[in-house]
């Protein structure tokens, strides 16, 4: 799911970043999870069609959310 990185080189950079702490990770995710995740979401022409009457929740984002969230922890616990 996510690519492996260097965590000390991506301290050194959000510490150095100017003109505030940030960093950009390249290539976070691998690309297979990466269009898998975006395919979950909605076309704009079916999301904009649900609308959002009264500012409710958009129902597909808990769902993704959720999924990428179990993913990680079935991951993490196959690492230990």
């Amino acid at each position: 799911m996510l690519a492996p990185y260097d965590k000390e080189a991506l301290r050194a950079q959000f510490r150095s970043a100017e003109p505030f702490p940030f960093v950009a990770i390249d290539d976070f995710l691998e690309p297979a999870f990466a269009k898998e995740v975006a395919a979950s979401y909605p076309t704009f022409e079916v999301a904009r069609g649900h609308g959002r009457p009264g500012g409710g929740a958009r129902p597909w984002h808990g769902a993704v959310g959720q999924a990428v969230g179990q993913q990680a922890v079935d991951e993490h616990a196959g690492a230990a």
